[in-house]
């Protein structure tokens, strides 16, 4: 896709917004997304040849091994921290899943490191009901104990050994085999490596993993995430894969659905499009779509509140797709965040 070019739609706010200004810092900006002068509108073709090469190379040989990790070293040399040996002894750790129990299913999440499986968690444990304002009230609550633990999130579970320290695909087959993966496009840095079309990012920004702010994260410490990918056991035999992206508000944007599911029986794309919330340092936002009822209560619970006049990225996109024990495939693909549901028959 790299090579052939992918058309660019729901991306142009963030391109006259975001890149649009810093184009002149970087030629090889301008290159790929403006190549012939100005911004490539709607509907226009993005070509990053560059790109398609590393994916090659890194395939072939990682990152190492191949002339992608020389030329990351060389263009972050000036400023950066990232040695040779980063990227010689970088290992993949395999984790078993944080398993949560609520209502006869089985949610299975993201361990420690990553904060929003075990945040999540937290909530459900203090979840009283599927109503919205008790949701925002276990939101809030596992949010002050985030807070409290001052990054220390295994305060969260007792269960866990302590430890210190987006775009998302659920793919389920016919026979029931689930996968659930989050990446993260983190916080780019402007800068392409050069001749090969992509940037360096970072995370340090998120307060969920990164309480203390992102100029004091210290060396040679594994970043965590708070990424969530999840399945779901139901207790008639049925899976469900989702995750979302959506920085912070990826534990909130999980926890509905889940509980949308498994507390209120709802269908994935009834689950995925209900009206979200998040509350965050005892603030409340919320997608004003809910009954007058409950709108004044949640109002009247959190005096300091957004309302926001319809469904927008800023609640994550919850990419969600189910298998019943008939052989039924369903799901949606979460309109916040662009995604889209392909069932291969």
């Amino acid at each position: 896709a790299a090579r052939t070019g992918v058309t660019i739609t729901g991306f142009q706010h963030y391109l006259s917004t975001v890149v649009e200004p810093i184009l002149t810092t970087d030629p090889g900006l301008a290159a790929v997304f403006a190549p012939e002068g100005h911004l490539i509108p709607t509907g226009g073709i993005l070509r990053n040849p560059g790109l398609g090469d590393a994916l090659e190379m890194l395939a072939d040989t990682g990152y190492s091994d191949s002339p992608v990790g020389a030329a990351i070293l060389d263009k972050q040399r000036q400023r950066g921290h990232l040695s040779s040996a980063d990227l010689t002894e970088y290992r993949t750790i395999e984790r078993s899943p944080l398993v949560v129990r609520i209502g006869g299913y089985c949610a299975h999440m993201n361990p420690l490191p990553s904060a929003s499986g075990t945040m999540i968690g937290y909530a459900l444990d203090h979840l009283e009901s599927s109503d919205p304002v008790d949701i925002a009230r276990a939101l809030r609550r596992a949010d002050q104990a985030r807070t409290a633990a001052g990054g220390d999130l295994a305060m969260l579970d007792p269960n866990n050994i302590r430890q210190k320290g987006t775009t998302h695909i659920s793919v389920i087959d016919s026979l029931g085999t689930a996968c659930s993966v989050t990446t993260s496009n983190g916080t780019g840095n402007a800068e392409l490596i050069d001749g090969f079309g992509f940037m360096l990012n970072n995370i340090l920004g998120e307060e969920d993993v990164n309480p203390t702010g992102a100029h004091d994260w210290p060396l040679n410490t594994r970043l965590s995430s708070g990424m969530c990918p999840t399945i779901i056991e139901s207790p008639d035999g049925s899976i469900t894969a989702l995750g979302s992206g959506g920085s912070n508000r990826i534990r909130s944007a999980v926890l509905q659905v889940i509980v949308r599911l498994c507390l209120d029986g709802l269908d994935p794309e009834s689950a995925v499009t209900s009206p979200r919330l998040h509350v965050e340092d005892n603030h409340l936002d919320f997608e004003n779509l809910f009954s007058p009822d409950i709108r004044q209560r949640l109002v009247a619970e959190f005096p300091d509140h957004l309302a926001w006049p319809e469904t927008n990225m800023f609640y994550g996109g919850v990419h969600t797709t189910s298998l019943d024990r008939s052989g039924r495939f369903s799901g949606i693909g979460d309109s916040r965040r662009g995604g889209a549901l392909i069932i291969v028959g």
